[in-house]
Protein backbone atom coordinates (compact mmCIF):
# COMPACT_ATOMS: atom_id res chain seq x y z
CA UNK A 1 0.00 0.00 0.00
CA UNK A 2 2.95 2.69 0.73
CA UNK A 3 4.55 1.67 -3.12
CA UNK A 4 1.19 2.24 -4.05
CA UNK A 5 0.56 5.76 -2.66
CA UNK A 6 4.10 6.57 -3.52
CA UNK A 7 3.59 5.80 -6.98
CA UNK A 8 0.20 7.83 -6.97
CA UNK A 9 2.38 11.02 -5.45
CA UNK A 10 4.95 11.03 -8.35
CA UNK A 11 2.26 10.63 -10.96
CA UNK A 12 0.31 13.58 -9.21
CA UNK A 13 4.01 15.85 -8.93
CA UNK A 14 4.10 14.94 -12.77
CA UNK A 15 1.09 16.15 -13.78
CA UNK A 16 1.42 18.96 -11.79
CA UNK A 17 4.64 19.91 -13.57
CA UNK A 18 3.51 19.44 -16.91
CA UNK A 19 0.07 21.00 -16.25
CA UNK A 20 2.27 24.10 -15.11
CA UNK A 21 4.57 23.64 -18.51
CA UNK A 22 1.26 23.26 -20.68
CA UNK A 23 -0.31 26.26 -18.81
CA UNK A 24 2.95 28.75 -19.21
CA UNK A 25 2.79 28.30 -23.03
CA UNK A 26 -0.83 29.19 -22.75
CA UNK A 27 -0.13 32.00 -21.07
CA UNK A 28 2.61 33.46 -23.43
CA UNK A 29 0.74 33.07 -26.63
CA UNK A 30 -2.72 34.84 -26.15
CA UNK A 31 -3.04 38.49 -26.35
CA UNK A 32 -5.09 40.25 -23.71
CA UNK A 33 -8.99 40.99 -24.33
CA UNK A 34 -12.06 42.65 -22.50
CA UNK A 35 -12.37 41.30 -18.77
CA UNK A 36 -8.05 41.46 -18.39
CA UNK A 37 -7.89 44.60 -19.46
CA UNK A 38 -10.37 45.34 -17.09
CA UNK A 39 -8.40 44.19 -14.43
CA UNK A 40 -5.50 46.19 -15.83
CA UNK A 41 -7.07 48.98 -15.64
CA UNK A 42 -7.52 48.43 -12.43
CA UNK A 43 -3.53 47.43 -11.39
CA UNK A 44 -2.93 51.15 -12.97
CA UNK A 45 -4.93 53.16 -10.42
CA UNK A 46 -2.36 55.56 -8.36
CA UNK A 47 -2.73 53.51 -4.76
CA UNK A 48 -3.90 50.94 -3.36
CA UNK A 49 -6.67 52.35 -1.84
CA UNK A 50 -7.36 54.18 -5.17
CA UNK A 51 -7.77 50.66 -6.11
CA UNK A 52 -10.09 49.57 -3.93
CA UNK A 53 -12.44 52.67 -4.59
CA UNK A 54 -12.15 52.19 -8.27
CA UNK A 55 -12.65 48.19 -7.89
CA UNK A 56 -16.77 47.77 -7.69
CA UNK A 57 -17.40 50.32 -9.94
CA UNK A 58 -15.38 48.08 -12.77
CA UNK A 59 -16.01 44.62 -11.50
CA UNK A 60 -18.86 42.39 -10.21
CA UNK A 61 -16.54 40.41 -8.02
CA UNK A 62 -15.13 40.32 -3.99
CA UNK A 63 -11.47 42.52 -3.78
CA UNK A 64 -9.40 39.53 -2.72
CA UNK A 65 -8.35 38.66 -5.85
CA UNK A 66 -7.64 42.52 -6.62
CA UNK A 67 -5.56 42.80 -3.77
CA UNK A 68 -3.09 39.81 -3.72
CA UNK A 69 -2.94 40.91 -7.40
CA UNK A 70 -2.23 44.68 -6.17
CA UNK A 71 0.76 43.22 -4.29
CA UNK A 72 2.08 40.70 -6.62
CA UNK A 73 2.68 43.55 -9.18
CA UNK A 74 4.69 45.62 -6.82
CA UNK A 75 7.28 42.80 -6.63
CA UNK A 76 6.96 41.37 -10.46
CA UNK A 77 5.94 43.84 -12.04
CA UNK A 78 3.01 45.15 -14.42
CA UNK A 79 3.44 43.76 -17.50
CA UNK A 80 1.17 41.36 -19.41
CA UNK A 81 3.13 38.14 -17.85
CA UNK A 82 4.08 38.79 -14.87
CA UNK A 83 0.05 39.57 -14.33
CA UNK A 84 -0.93 36.44 -15.72
CA UNK A 85 1.65 34.66 -13.48
CA UNK A 86 -0.15 34.75 -10.51
CA UNK A 87 -3.00 33.60 -11.95
CA UNK A 88 -0.29 30.28 -13.51
CA UNK A 89 0.50 29.62 -9.72
CA UNK A 90 -3.17 29.40 -8.63
CA UNK A 91 -3.56 27.15 -11.18
CA UNK A 92 -1.08 25.00 -10.68
CA UNK A 93 -1.37 24.92 -6.95
CA UNK A 94 -4.90 23.54 -7.77
CA UNK A 95 -3.38 19.93 -9.66
CA UNK A 96 -2.16 18.49 -6.28
CA UNK A 97 -4.88 20.01 -4.24
CA UNK A 98 -7.32 17.78 -6.52
CA UNK A 99 -5.01 14.80 -6.07
CA UNK A 100 -5.34 15.24 -2.13
CA UNK A 101 -9.17 15.88 -2.84
CA UNK A 102 -9.64 12.64 -4.55
CA UNK A 103 -7.51 10.31 -1.51
CA UNK A 104 -9.36 12.16 1.28
CA UNK A 105 -13.12 11.46 -0.51
CA UNK A 106 -11.99 8.16 -1.40
CA UNK A 107 -11.05 7.29 2.66
CA UNK A 108 -14.24 9.71 3.43
CA UNK A 109 -16.67 6.61 1.43
CA UNK A 110 -14.11 3.69 2.29
CA UNK A 111 -13.43 2.87 -1.91
CA UNK A 112 -10.08 1.23 -2.01
CA UNK A 113 -6.90 2.54 -3.58
CA UNK A 114 -6.22 1.01 -6.65
CA UNK A 115 -3.31 2.07 -9.43
CA UNK A 116 -5.93 3.94 -12.02
CA UNK A 117 -7.18 6.49 -9.60
CA UNK A 118 -3.02 7.95 -9.90
CA UNK A 119 -4.44 9.38 -13.31
CA UNK A 120 -6.78 11.25 -11.76
CA UNK A 121 -4.91 14.38 -11.69
CA UNK A 122 -4.06 14.25 -15.36
CA UNK A 123 -7.89 15.16 -16.02
CA UNK A 124 -6.80 18.80 -14.77
CA UNK A 125 -3.48 18.81 -15.72
CA UNK A 126 -4.89 18.28 -19.41
CA UNK A 127 -7.86 20.47 -18.90
CA UNK A 128 -8.37 22.92 -21.78
CA UNK A 129 -10.81 24.85 -19.75
CA UNK A 130 -7.95 25.37 -17.21
CA UNK A 131 -5.59 25.94 -19.81
CA UNK A 132 -7.61 29.16 -20.89
CA UNK A 133 -8.78 30.50 -18.05
CA UNK A 134 -7.04 29.66 -15.75
CA UNK A 135 -4.20 31.88 -17.08
CA UNK A 136 -5.67 34.35 -17.27
CA UNK A 137 -5.45 38.03 -15.75
CA UNK A 138 -9.18 37.29 -13.79
CA UNK A 139 -9.88 35.61 -9.88
CA UNK A 140 -10.68 32.38 -12.18
CA UNK A 141 -7.41 30.18 -11.04
CA UNK A 142 -7.69 31.37 -7.73
CA UNK A 143 -11.14 30.62 -7.06
CA UNK A 144 -10.69 27.36 -8.33
CA UNK A 145 -7.67 26.54 -6.03
CA UNK A 146 -9.87 27.93 -2.79
CA UNK A 147 -12.77 26.12 -3.36
CA UNK A 148 -10.65 22.90 -4.15
CA UNK A 149 -9.03 23.47 -0.86
CA UNK A 150 -12.53 24.34 0.94
CA UNK A 151 -14.60 21.14 -0.51
CA UNK A 152 -10.92 18.91 0.69
CA UNK A 153 -11.29 20.89 4.20
CA UNK A 154 -14.86 19.84 4.34
CA UNK A 155 -14.07 16.27 2.98
CA UNK A 156 -11.75 15.92 5.74
CA UNK A 157 -13.59 16.74 8.59
CA UNK A 158 -16.32 14.98 7.81
CA UNK A 159 -14.06 12.18 7.05
CA UNK A 160 -13.05 12.09 10.33
CA UNK A 161 -16.26 12.17 12.24
CA UNK A 162 -17.31 9.17 10.14
CA UNK A 163 -14.32 7.12 10.53
CA UNK A 164 -14.31 3.95 12.96
CA UNK A 165 -12.28 4.03 16.09
CA UNK A 166 -11.83 6.65 19.13
CA UNK A 167 -12.57 10.25 18.10
CA UNK A 168 -9.36 12.73 17.19
CA UNK A 169 -11.05 16.12 18.76
CA UNK A 170 -7.73 17.85 17.64
CA UNK A 171 -8.07 16.87 14.32
CA UNK A 172 -11.34 17.39 13.93
CA UNK A 173 -10.84 20.81 15.39
CA UNK A 174 -7.28 21.36 13.00
CA UNK A 175 -10.15 20.33 9.85
CA UNK A 176 -12.73 22.35 10.97
CA UNK A 177 -10.42 25.88 11.50
CA UNK A 178 -8.98 24.89 7.72
CA UNK A 179 -12.52 24.94 6.29
CA UNK A 180 -12.86 28.31 7.97
CA UNK A 181 -10.31 29.67 6.85
CA UNK A 182 -10.57 28.53 3.33
CA UNK A 183 -14.26 29.55 3.31
CA UNK A 184 -13.28 33.04 4.42
CA UNK A 185 -10.62 33.46 1.34
CA UNK A 186 -13.65 32.09 -0.56
CA UNK A 187 -16.36 34.70 0.44
CA UNK A 188 -13.80 37.75 -0.14
CA UNK A 189 -12.77 36.56 -3.74
CA UNK A 190 -16.39 34.93 -5.15
CA UNK A 191 -20.01 35.58 -4.29
CA UNK A 192 -20.72 31.95 -5.66
CA UNK A 193 -18.80 30.38 -2.40
CA UNK A 194 -22.75 31.01 -0.99
CA UNK A 195 -23.49 28.12 -3.09
CA UNK A 196 -20.27 25.84 -2.04
CA UNK A 197 -21.46 26.64 1.26
CA UNK A 198 -24.91 25.96 1.06
CA UNK A 199 -24.13 22.33 -0.42
CA UNK A 200 -22.35 21.25 2.44
CA UNK A 201 -24.58 22.56 4.96
CA UNK A 202 -27.32 20.78 2.69
CA UNK A 203 -24.83 17.86 2.94
CA UNK A 204 -24.70 17.66 7.41
CA UNK A 205 -28.41 18.19 7.54
CA UNK A 206 -29.43 15.24 5.16
CA UNK A 207 -27.47 12.84 7.33
CA UNK A 208 -27.99 12.65 10.90
CA UNK A 209 -24.96 11.02 12.12
CA UNK A 210 -23.11 13.85 11.16
CA UNK A 211 -25.99 16.32 12.03
CA UNK A 212 -25.45 15.03 15.13
CA UNK A 213 -21.75 15.50 15.25
CA UNK A 214 -20.73 18.42 13.55
CA UNK A 215 -23.76 21.35 14.01
CA UNK A 216 -22.37 23.12 16.78
CA UNK A 217 -18.78 24.19 14.95
CA UNK A 218 -20.73 24.52 11.74
CA UNK A 219 -23.19 27.03 13.46
CA UNK A 220 -20.36 28.90 14.73
CA UNK A 221 -18.42 28.93 11.62
CA UNK A 222 -21.61 29.63 9.65
CA UNK A 223 -22.07 33.18 11.71
CA UNK A 224 -18.49 33.93 11.48
CA UNK A 225 -18.84 33.38 7.54
CA UNK A 226 -22.08 35.48 7.15
CA UNK A 227 -20.37 37.81 9.27
CA UNK A 228 -17.58 38.52 6.85
CA UNK A 229 -20.81 38.24 4.16
CA UNK A 230 -22.09 41.25 5.27
CA UNK A 231 -18.99 43.23 5.26
CA UNK A 232 -19.29 42.69 1.36
CA UNK A 233 -23.12 44.08 0.68
CA UNK A 234 -22.58 47.25 0.09
CA UNK A 235 -20.54 47.00 -2.09
CA UNK A 236 -22.48 43.88 -3.68
CA UNK A 237 -25.30 46.54 -3.89
CA UNK A 238 -23.84 49.47 -6.06
CA UNK A 239 -22.35 46.58 -8.55
CA UNK A 240 -25.69 45.10 -8.73
CA UNK A 241 -27.01 48.55 -9.63
CA UNK A 242 -24.94 49.23 -13.21
CA UNK A 243 -27.13 48.26 -16.15
CA UNK A 244 -25.39 47.04 -19.09
CA UNK A 245 -27.25 45.79 -22.65
CA UNK A 246 -28.67 42.32 -22.31
CA UNK A 247 -26.65 39.64 -24.18
CA UNK A 248 -28.06 37.32 -26.75
CA UNK A 249 -30.65 34.71 -25.00
CA UNK A 250 -30.11 35.61 -21.55
CA UNK A 251 -34.00 36.47 -20.35
CA UNK A 252 -35.48 33.38 -22.48
CA UNK A 253 -35.61 29.38 -21.57
CA UNK A 254 -33.11 28.68 -24.46
CA UNK A 255 -30.64 31.10 -23.15
CA UNK A 256 -31.53 29.51 -19.96
CA UNK A 257 -30.98 25.96 -20.92
CA UNK A 258 -27.87 26.91 -22.48
CA UNK A 259 -26.54 28.23 -18.95
CA UNK A 260 -26.79 24.92 -17.68
CA UNK A 261 -25.49 22.98 -20.27
CA UNK A 262 -22.56 24.77 -21.87
CA UNK A 263 -20.54 23.86 -18.47
CA UNK A 264 -21.38 20.32 -18.95
CA UNK A 265 -19.55 20.13 -22.12
CA UNK A 266 -17.26 22.52 -21.43
CA UNK A 267 -15.35 21.28 -18.64
CA UNK A 268 -14.79 17.53 -19.80
CA UNK A 269 -13.26 19.08 -23.18
CA UNK A 270 -12.79 22.46 -22.95
CA UNK A 271 -14.12 25.68 -24.87
CA UNK A 272 -11.50 25.37 -27.77
CA UNK A 273 -13.29 22.33 -29.40
CA UNK A 274 -16.46 21.79 -30.96
CA UNK A 275 -19.56 19.30 -30.14
CA UNK A 276 -19.49 17.98 -33.24
CA UNK A 277 -15.59 17.38 -33.30
CA UNK A 278 -15.23 13.37 -34.09
CA UNK A 279 -12.77 13.01 -30.67
CA UNK A 280 -15.95 14.77 -28.93
CA UNK A 281 -18.07 12.52 -30.44
CA UNK A 282 -16.42 9.51 -29.73
CA UNK A 283 -15.30 10.48 -26.05
CA UNK A 284 -18.23 11.76 -24.94
CA UNK A 285 -20.62 8.61 -24.24
CA UNK A 286 -17.64 7.74 -22.35
CA UNK A 287 -17.87 10.57 -19.85
CA UNK A 288 -21.74 10.13 -19.59
CA UNK A 289 -21.13 6.07 -18.64
CA UNK A 290 -18.87 7.20 -16.12
CA UNK A 291 -20.55 9.47 -14.56
CA UNK A 292 -23.80 7.24 -14.57
CA UNK A 293 -22.08 4.54 -13.43
CA UNK A 294 -20.41 6.33 -10.56
CA UNK A 295 -23.98 6.96 -9.32
CA UNK A 296 -25.18 3.47 -10.20
CA UNK A 297 -22.77 1.67 -8.58
CA UNK A 298 -23.05 0.93 -4.81
CA UNK A 299 -19.67 1.75 -3.84
CA UNK A 300 -18.99 5.19 -5.93
CA UNK A 301 -22.71 6.46 -4.80
CA UNK A 302 -22.13 8.13 -2.04
CA UNK A 303 -19.00 10.10 -3.51
CA UNK A 304 -20.98 10.55 -6.90
CA UNK A 305 -23.73 12.39 -4.72
CA UNK A 306 -21.35 14.49 -2.59
CA UNK A 307 -19.65 15.47 -5.94
CA UNK A 308 -22.41 16.53 -7.59
CA UNK A 309 -23.76 18.29 -5.02
CA UNK A 310 -21.06 20.63 -4.58
CA UNK A 311 -21.01 20.80 -8.49
CA UNK A 312 -24.67 21.67 -9.08
CA UNK A 313 -25.15 24.33 -5.92
CA UNK A 314 -22.66 26.87 -8.11
CA UNK A 315 -23.59 26.19 -11.24
CA UNK A 316 -27.49 26.66 -10.48
CA UNK A 317 -25.84 29.88 -8.57
CA UNK A 318 -24.61 31.39 -11.70
CA UNK A 319 -27.12 30.40 -13.63
CA UNK A 320 -29.42 32.19 -11.47
CA UNK A 321 -27.15 35.47 -11.70
CA UNK A 322 -26.82 35.54 -15.01
CA UNK A 323 -30.64 34.83 -15.77
CA UNK A 324 -31.82 37.92 -13.76
CA UNK A 325 -28.73 40.62 -12.40
CA UNK A 326 -25.58 39.57 -14.85
CA UNK A 327 -27.92 39.55 -18.55
CA UNK A 328 -25.30 41.17 -19.92
CA UNK A 329 -23.05 37.97 -20.00
CA UNK A 330 -23.52 35.47 -22.95
CA UNK A 331 -24.51 31.90 -21.60
CA UNK A 332 -20.75 31.04 -22.88
CA UNK A 333 -19.81 32.96 -19.60
CA UNK A 334 -20.97 30.48 -17.77
CA UNK A 335 -18.04 27.95 -17.76
CA UNK A 336 -15.10 30.62 -16.74
CA UNK A 337 -17.63 31.71 -13.77
CA UNK A 338 -17.69 28.22 -13.09
CA UNK A 339 -14.83 27.15 -13.04
CA UNK A 340 -14.14 26.01 -9.41
CA UNK A 341 -17.28 23.25 -9.87
CA UNK A 342 -15.22 21.55 -12.56
CA UNK A 343 -12.78 19.43 -10.02
CA UNK A 344 -16.42 17.72 -8.45
CA UNK A 345 -17.49 16.46 -11.90
CA UNK A 346 -14.12 15.72 -13.15
CA UNK A 347 -13.90 13.60 -10.07
CA UNK A 348 -17.33 11.63 -10.78
CA UNK A 349 -16.18 11.27 -14.16
CA UNK A 350 -13.26 9.26 -12.99
CA UNK A 351 -14.54 7.29 -10.25
CA UNK A 352 -16.95 6.36 -12.60
CA UNK A 353 -14.81 5.15 -15.40
CA UNK A 354 -13.30 3.42 -12.49
CA UNK A 355 -16.18 0.76 -11.85
CA UNK A 356 -15.77 -0.17 -16.06
CA UNK A 357 -14.24 -3.59 -16.47
CA UNK A 358 -10.08 -2.63 -17.57
CA UNK A 359 -10.49 -2.53 -20.76
CA UNK A 360 -13.24 0.19 -21.22
CA UNK A 361 -11.68 1.90 -18.60
CA UNK A 362 -7.98 2.24 -20.80
CA UNK A 363 -10.59 3.17 -23.79
CA UNK A 364 -12.59 5.72 -21.59
CA UNK A 365 -8.93 7.54 -20.66
CA UNK A 366 -7.08 7.43 -24.01
CA UNK A 367 -10.62 8.86 -25.87
CA UNK A 368 -10.92 11.80 -23.15
CA UNK A 369 -7.50 12.56 -23.49
CA UNK A 370 -7.17 12.61 -26.83
CA UNK A 371 -10.15 14.82 -27.27
CA UNK A 372 -8.44 17.04 -24.65
CA UNK A 373 -5.27 17.24 -26.55
CA UNK A 374 -7.18 18.30 -29.91
CA UNK A 375 -8.89 21.26 -27.51
CA UNK A 376 -5.14 22.21 -26.11
CA UNK A 377 -3.88 22.09 -30.01
CA UNK A 378 -6.88 24.04 -31.12
CA UNK A 379 -5.89 26.54 -28.34
CA UNK A 380 -2.46 27.39 -29.80
CA UNK A 381 -3.57 27.80 -33.06
CA UNK A 382 -6.72 29.97 -32.47
CA UNK A 383 -9.39 27.76 -33.79
CA UNK A 384 -12.92 26.28 -33.12
CA UNK A 385 -12.88 28.37 -29.92
CA UNK A 386 -16.61 28.76 -28.64
CA UNK A 387 -16.13 32.46 -27.33
CA UNK A 388 -13.53 33.50 -30.51
CA UNK A 389 -13.09 36.67 -28.39
CA UNK A 390 -10.39 35.13 -26.42
CA UNK A 391 -8.49 34.02 -30.27
CA UNK A 392 -8.11 37.71 -31.37
CA UNK A 393 -4.43 38.56 -31.63
CA UNK A 394 -4.54 41.87 -31.16
CA UNK A 395 -0.49 41.56 -30.58
CA UNK A 396 0.12 40.31 -33.98
CA UNK A 397 -2.00 42.92 -35.46
CA UNK A 398 -0.47 45.57 -33.85
CA UNK A 399 2.59 44.27 -35.29
CA UNK A 400 1.25 43.87 -38.83
CA UNK A 401 -0.15 47.88 -38.34
CA UNK A 402 2.99 48.96 -37.62
CA UNK A 403 4.76 48.30 -40.65
CA UNK A 404 2.04 48.82 -42.78
CA UNK A 405 0.24 52.30 -41.43
CA UNK A 406 1.18 55.06 -43.48
CA UNK A 407 1.83 58.82 -41.56
CA UNK A 408 -1.64 60.23 -41.70
CA UNK A 409 -3.62 57.28 -41.05
CA UNK A 410 -6.41 57.05 -38.70
CA UNK A 411 -7.45 54.28 -36.59
CA UNK A 412 -11.21 53.91 -35.37
CA UNK A 413 -11.65 50.92 -32.64
CA UNK A 414 -14.37 50.13 -29.70
CA UNK A 415 -12.95 50.09 -26.20
CA UNK A 416 -14.17 46.89 -25.27
CA UNK A 417 -12.11 45.48 -28.24
CA UNK A 418 -9.24 46.87 -26.01
CA UNK A 419 -6.59 47.43 -29.14
CA UNK A 420 -5.84 50.77 -27.60
CA UNK A 421 -3.81 48.64 -24.47
CA UNK A 422 -1.13 47.90 -27.34
CA UNK A 423 -1.07 50.79 -29.25
CA UNK A 424 -0.53 53.02 -25.83
CA UNK A 425 2.24 51.12 -24.54
CA UNK A 426 3.92 51.02 -28.62
CA UNK A 427 2.42 54.15 -30.24
CA UNK A 428 2.77 54.12 -34.67
CA UNK A 429 4.46 57.12 -35.62
CA UNK A 430 2.42 59.82 -37.54
CA UNK A 431 -0.82 58.05 -36.89
CA UNK A 432 -4.25 58.42 -34.58
CA UNK A 433 -6.19 56.04 -32.61
CA UNK A 434 -9.45 57.29 -32.26
CA UNK A 435 -11.98 55.68 -29.59
CA UNK A 436 -15.40 55.32 -30.28
CA UNK A 437 -16.61 56.32 -27.12
CA UNK A 438 -19.25 59.69 -26.96
CA UNK A 439 -16.37 61.93 -25.99
CA UNK A 440 -14.59 61.51 -29.01
CA UNK A 441 -17.30 61.49 -31.51
CA UNK A 442 -17.94 64.76 -32.18
CA UNK A 443 -13.73 65.25 -33.29
CA UNK A 444 -14.37 61.87 -35.38
CA UNK A 445 -17.31 62.76 -37.16
CA UNK A 446 -15.20 66.25 -38.31
CA UNK A 447 -12.18 64.29 -39.40
CA UNK A 448 -14.36 62.08 -41.43
CA UNK A 449 -17.12 64.67 -43.20
CA UNK A 450 -13.42 66.77 -43.76
CA UNK A 451 -12.15 63.94 -45.08
CA UNK A 452 -8.69 65.05 -43.52
CA UNK A 453 -7.03 61.24 -43.03
CA UNK A 454 -6.37 59.90 -46.40
CA UNK A 455 -6.66 56.03 -44.88
CA UNK A 456 -8.48 54.80 -41.91
CA UNK A 457 -8.78 51.46 -40.45
CA UNK A 458 -11.81 50.69 -39.08
CA UNK A 459 -12.00 48.14 -36.31
CA UNK A 460 -15.53 46.19 -36.40
CA UNK A 461 -16.24 43.49 -33.93
CA UNK A 462 -18.71 40.73 -33.66
CA UNK A 463 -20.99 41.12 -30.80
CA UNK A 464 -23.09 38.22 -28.75
CA UNK A 465 -25.36 41.32 -27.67
CA UNK A 466 -27.78 43.65 -28.89
CA UNK A 467 -26.15 46.22 -31.38
CA UNK A 468 -27.77 49.04 -29.89
CA UNK A 469 -24.58 50.68 -28.59
CA UNK A 470 -22.59 49.70 -31.75
CA UNK A 471 -21.35 52.65 -33.79
CA UNK A 472 -20.18 50.71 -36.81
CA UNK A 473 -23.56 51.24 -38.95
CA UNK A 474 -23.49 55.15 -38.16
CA UNK A 475 -19.65 55.49 -39.09
CA UNK A 476 -20.08 53.42 -42.52
CA UNK A 477 -23.12 56.17 -43.69
CA UNK A 478 -20.25 58.58 -43.05
CA UNK A 479 -17.71 57.20 -44.59
CA UNK A 480 -19.98 56.48 -47.91
CA UNK A 481 -19.34 58.97 -50.57
CA UNK A 482 -15.70 60.13 -48.64
CA UNK A 483 -13.59 56.74 -48.77
CA UNK A 484 -13.86 53.79 -50.22
CA UNK A 485 -13.12 50.00 -48.84
CA UNK A 486 -9.17 48.70 -50.34
CA UNK A 487 -8.81 45.89 -48.17
CA UNK A 488 -10.31 43.83 -45.34
CA UNK A 489 -8.11 41.75 -42.37
CA UNK A 490 -10.31 38.34 -40.73
CA UNK A 491 -9.55 37.62 -37.37
CA UNK A 492 -10.78 34.80 -35.37
CA UNK A 493 -13.25 33.25 -37.78
CA UNK A 494 -16.46 31.07 -36.44
CA UNK A 495 -17.28 27.69 -37.94
CA UNK A 496 -19.65 27.62 -40.38
CA UNK A 497 -22.08 25.32 -39.06
CA UNK A 498 -21.53 26.92 -35.42
CA UNK A 499 -22.69 29.88 -36.87
CA UNK A 500 -25.62 28.50 -38.73
CA UNK A 501 -26.39 27.01 -35.19
CA UNK A 502 -26.01 30.25 -33.37
CA UNK A 503 -27.70 31.88 -35.86
CA UNK A 504 -30.84 29.76 -35.34
CA UNK A 505 -31.06 30.88 -31.72
CA UNK A 506 -30.28 34.66 -31.83
CA UNK A 507 -32.88 36.74 -33.32
CA UNK A 508 -30.25 38.14 -36.03
CA UNK A 509 -27.41 37.85 -38.23
CA UNK A 510 -24.14 35.62 -36.67
CA UNK A 511 -21.43 37.03 -37.40
CA UNK A 512 -18.38 35.27 -39.29
CA UNK A 513 -15.26 36.30 -37.71
CA UNK A 514 -14.95 38.19 -34.22
CA UNK A 515 -12.92 40.97 -35.09
CA UNK A 516 -12.86 42.77 -39.16
CA UNK A 517 -10.41 45.69 -39.83
CA UNK A 518 -11.32 47.24 -42.98
CA UNK A 519 -8.92 49.53 -45.01
CA UNK A 520 -10.40 52.26 -46.74
CA UNK A 521 -9.06 54.85 -48.58
CA UNK A 522 -10.01 58.77 -49.32
CA UNK A 523 -11.51 59.58 -52.82
CA UNK A 524 -10.51 62.38 -54.81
Amino acid sequence: MKRLYTEHRIVALAATLAAYGVWLAALSTRSLWADEFATNRIMEQPDFWSMLAYTPLSERRPPLYYITLWGWQSIAGHGEFSLRYLSLWWATLAVPAFYALARIVQRWFRLPATRWTAAIPLLLALSPATALFGVMIRNFALVLALAMLFNLAFARWMALNTAEGPAQPRAERNAMLAWLVAGLALVFSEYGALALIGAHVLWVLLHPRLRAQVWRPLLVGLVVLALAFLALVPGLLEQVERGKLDADLSRDLIGFVLRLATPLFAFPFGETILPWHPLVLIAAPFVAWAAIRAIWVRETRGLALFCLLVFAAPLAFNTFILTTIATDLTFLAMPSRTLYAMPPLLMVIAFGAGTLRPVWRRLSWVAVAAANVAALTNLGLGIEYLNPIYAVPLREIHQYLQSHTRSGDLLISDLDIVYQYYYDRAPIAGTQLILTEDANLPSLNVQIAARTPPRIWLFVFGRDRSSAGDRVPALLQQLDGRYRAIDELRYAPTDPLYRDVKQRLIPRAAYDYKLIIRLYERLP
